[in-house]
């Protein structure tokens, strides 16, 4: 009798430690599906949420882009065929539309650029192109008609400007003492400002540096300042757009006074205009006289 019930009492035992443990995995469970279910929700929904939000604002910000798909030369008008379309995250408004083509690029513009306003010429821009004929330039041996050519002025004291950037020579004489380029009022101003430097400064070069590879490589940027009556004129008349700023302004003002005392010091001819030593006042207003006359 004494057996059977430790025999009962061992089971009984055993079954009170399975029902606990049971019950553990079932809180443990539990626990871990409300830690990683339940508790998790607002996280996943504010995720969600989050989510969503990038979504709508990538949507939104994402635009048509034109890219070049080839190389394009400045003056070429614009036309579908040179851009592949493509989409970016932007929120610029600079990118050119559907509407642009037809308009001329305003500079070269280089294989895979994204085609921005800025590189197309302005509405109001002139297009008209005149031949214009000038022995004043310098033409190196090297130098043929097609050529694309900047167009440079040197000043005795070594200062060194481009006045037109990536021209070809329409027209060149047999002799080479004559070229004629295709150019806009306002660079034909420009040059006429240049020839006026050549005519009033001993030892001025106005030459030609020649592009050997005109597809591939960029225009340079014309960094010549003419004189105050020529900014004058381009800004008020020719180009309206074009601004000369104040700081344009002093450095032609700077490079005039530099000029000035370098040609008194070796006894050249001097920035007013004049020649040393001819008292004919008639010379300096026949030959352009001083700019700031």
């Amino acid at each position: 009798m004494h057996r059977k019930i430790r025999r009962f009492s061992s089971g009984r035992h055993r079954k009170t430690v399975f029902i606990f443990a049971a019950a553990a995995v079932i809180c443990a469970l539990s626990f871990l599906i409300y830690f990683f279910v339940i508790r998790e929700n607002p996280q996943i929904s504010l995720y969600k949420s989050r989510v969503s939000e990038l979504e709508n604002r990538i949507e939104k910000g994402t635009q048509k882009v034109y890219v070049a798909n080839c190389y394009i030369m400045a003056g070429t008008m614009l036309s579908p065929d040179m851009v592949t379309e493509t989409y970016v995250l932007s929120e610029s408004a600079g990118y050119i539309s559907d509407a642009d083509f037809g308009k001329k690029a305003a500079m070269d513009i280089q294989k895979g650029t994204e085609l921005t306003l800025s590189l197309l010429k302005n509405e109001d821009e002139s297009d008209a192109l005149m031949q214009v004929e000038y022995s004043s330039v310098y033409i190196p041996q090297y130098i043929n008609k097609d050529d694309f050519v900047d167009v440079r002025l040197r000043y005795p004291d070594g200062s060194d400007y481009i006045i037109l950037a990536k021209k070809q020579i329409a027209a060149l004489d047999d002799s080479r003492k004559t070229l004629v380029f295709n150019l806009d009022e306002k660079e034909i101003l420009m040059m006429d400002s240049a020839e006026v430097d050549l005519s009033i400064y001993d030892d001025v070069l106005i030459y030609l540096t020649k592009y050997t590879e005109p597809s591939l490589i960029p225009a340079s940027k014309p960094n010549y300042i003419p004189s105050l009556v020529t900014c004058e004129l381009i800004q008020n008349q020719a180009y309206p757009y074009t601004v000369f700023t104040p700081a344009d302004h002093e450095a032609r003002i700077r490079l005039e006074e530099s000029m000035k005392g370098f040609l008194s010091s070796s006894g050249s001819r001097v920035m007013t205009g004049r020649v040393t030593g001819n008292t004919d006042d008639s010379v300096s207003k026949d030959k352009g006289g001083s700019i700031w006359d």
